[in-house]
């Protein structure tokens, strides 16, 4: 009885299936802020490695998600370079120059303003805004009156 042979297709099916879940598993890690040097300990692959499965995943996300995972993903990553920020500033102390600290707290600025446009904090209330907040009731009611000629209020 000789050796039995082994698929090359099936051994690449698991081979892809196995990198699949790594990337799932090293997305879920990084976005719950975990480093890549401790996803790669997790994962049984080098840190690089670990970046390579992240960026994959949220490349593989961006074109093909919808608003909302997109968005998701933007806040995750903007959490996780807020935690950086802090960091810094946190470990600046009495007596050392500002410049380091400086910079992080404009970035953290420049953060928070990315955040306010993903959640939508710094844009103006448009009547469509209105009108989406409306009850069946009053959509029905501002019907009837531009149907009857009047304008709603």
């Amino acid at each position: 009885m000789g050796e039995q042979s082994v698929n090359p297709q099936h051994r690449n099916a698991k081979t892809n299936a196995k990198r699949e879940t790594e990337k799932i598993e090293a997305l879920r890690l990084w976005m719950a802020g975990t480093s890549f040097r401790s996803i790669g300990e997790k994962l049984g692959v080098s840190g690089p490695t670990a970046y390579r499965r992240v960026r994959a995943a949220l490349d593989e996300m961006r074109p093909h998600a919808d608003f909302e995972a997109y968005r998701a993903v933007q806040l995750a990553e903007l959490e996780v370079s807020r935690r950086v920020l802090r960091n810094v500033i946190a470990s600046w102390r009495p007596g050392q120059p500002f410049g380091e600290a400086t910079l992080a707290i404009s970035t953290l600025l420049k953060l928070q303003e990315r955040e306010g446009q993903l959640v939508g904090l710094d844009r103006a209330p448009t009547p469509f805004d209105e009108i989406a907040a409306m009850t069946d009731e009053q959509l029905t009611a501002m019907v009837a009156a531009w149907s009857a000629g009047e304008s709603p209020t």
